[in-house]
C-alpha cells in the first residue's frame, strides 16, 4: 500500500482531514462554524 506507510499511525493520517476542516471553517460564518465543530467533535470521539 503506497498511500499508507506501515509505520504511519491513524492519528497522523487524520491530520490532513483536520486541516481541511480548519480551512473550510475560515470561509464559514459563526453559525456554520459552530455546527462544523459539533460534527467534528462527534467524529473525533
Amino acid at each position: 500500500e503506497v498511500s499508507r506507510p506501515a509505520h504511519g499511525s491513524r492519528g497522523q493520517s487524520e491530520l490532513p482531514q483536520v486541516r481541511q476542516l480548519l480551512g473550510l471553517a475560515r470561509k464559514m460564518d459563526e453559525d456554520k462554524l459552530h455546527a462544523l465543530v459539533t460534527v467534528a467533535q462527534v467524529l473525533l470521539r
